[in-house]
């Protein structure tokens, strides 16, 4: 907004309070190179990869805190929605200026339907996180890998008295944001 950027520029700004966020390890070498050139100093914080069997769990947990188009694309995949489809669902969402969430809820595929009642059924469960694990792990365990790194996840969701709070301290878990008392 305007005021934003007045502020933007009554007050100058460093280097220190530039973060640049990257999507793939090839795009970070290219701006370090770059900055190193420049002679920038630079503090680079990688993210660990978080395991396939903590991220498909992961991916529902975010589907039963709110509308997360990225994470439903992602879980049609899982679950074993063509391709093909899952593309019609996002030309339509960008066809009518509709959110992804939305156009596929609307959606008249029998399939599609099912990934959308199994969501609205585990956002019952929302308002605790241990047992919506227990509830992924018992109902849906066709889609996930059940190992040592669930169990991770339900120590995590011991301390964590709310689903959004579960998705925090998850990030926070492997990296993707830094924890609080950093």
């Amino acid at each position: 907004n305007a005021s934003s950027v007045l502020l933007l520029y009554a007050y100058p700004i460093s280097f220190k309070d530039i973060m640049i966020l990257c999507p793939t390890k090839k795009i970070v070498d290219e701006f370090l190179n770059g900055l190193a050139k420049k002679k920038i100093k630079v503090k680079t914080i990688r993210a660990r990869e978080i395991p396939e069997s903590i991220w498909k769990v992961f991916l529902i947990i975010r589907l039963t805190e709110k509308d997360d188009g990225i994470a439903l694309r992602q879980w049609l995949e899982i679950v074993g929605i063509r391709k093909e489809k899952i593309i019609n669902l996002i030309r339509k969402s960008i066809k009518y200026g509709k959110c992804f969430f939305e156009v596929t809820r609307r959606s008249s595929d029998s399939s599609i339907k099912s990934v959308i009642l199994m969501i609205e059924k585990l956002r019952v469960l929302d308002t605790d996180p241990q047992r919506l694990l227990k509830t992924i792990k018992t109902k849906y365990s066709q889609y996930i890998i059940i190992d040592k790194n669930f169990d991770i996840l339900e120590k995590i969701a011991k301390k964590c008295p709310s689903v959004t709070k579960l998705i925090h301290c998850v990030y926070e878990e492997y990296g993707i944001i830094d924890k609080e008392e950093e």
